[in-house]
């Protein structure tokens, strides 16, 4: 994926990765608000799930994805 999409007040962007060359891709996704106010929430949120891994870059994409709307949804 490696673009940005936005959701919700908050853009997406997916930087999921392999830990060493010939490992499964880890989903990471950092998340920065669309709209912050003089600086307010400006910091960007990033996460990485350790707990997942998957064959492809797009798969953990995809996850990281979801993962991130759900936390949006949630908080």
């Amino acid at each position: 994926m490696r673009s940005e999409i936005s959701y919700k007040n908050y853009f997406i962007r997916c930087q999921s990765f392999q830990p060493t060359r010939n490992s499964d891709w880890i989903p990471r996704y950092v998340l920065q608000r669309a709209n912050a106010i003089n600086g307010a929430d400006a910091s960007p949120l990033s996460r990485d799930r350790l707990d997942k891994a998957f064959s492809s870059a797009s798969e953990a994409d995809d996850f990281a994805v979801q993962d991130a709307k759900s936390w949006i949804d949630n908080s």
